[in-house]
């Protein structure tokens, strides 16, 4: 890529990408992010910083606290986006937790902000309700798929 073009990630966004590498594999992170494996393996070895804006939408819809605008919001708003969901499908936390295939007490906690989920929960939380993750946590104001 020519020098000027695309994003230039920050070393906190390389972390929170080398932080999901954490919990899935390089195929797994492709299908999540819709990134190339071979772009996540040259972020991950230090080769490459910089990004397409594309690929980086993609790491900002789909990886939790990858976005800088995710660190403006206000925390409060982003949990709020799960029982908002919820309640827009009229169920109750019991079934949310019964259908999503989550325990009750991490949904609770999690909507009253005592627990942060790993991003596996968020994930599941994300394709439950069908919306990106991003969304979920406030990273975004993009909703849909």
């Amino acid at each position: 890529m020519k020098e000027g073009l695309g994003v230039e990630l920050t070393d906190r966004q390389i972390q929170v990408i080398k932080d999901h590498k954490e919990s899935y594999s390089f195929k797994e992170l492709t299908e999540l992010t819709g990134v190339t494996r071979n772009v996540l393996f040259r972020i991950c070895n230090g080769d490459r910083k910089r990004v397409s804006k594309v690929t980086y939408a993609r790491f900002a819809n789909t990886l939790y606290h990858f976005d800088k605008s995710y660190t403006g919001k206000n925390e409060l708003e982003a949990v709020n986006r799960v029982s908002e969901l919820r309640e827009e499908l009229g169920l109750t936390d019991q079934q949310l937790a019964e259908q999503a295939g989550i325990g009750i007490k991490l949904i609770r906690s999690v909507e009253n902000q005592y627990n942060e989920p790993s991003p596996a929960t968020w994930q599941k939380l994300a394709d439950f309700f069908g919306v990106w993750v991003g969304y979920l946590v406030g990273a975004t104001d993009r909703r849909v798929r």
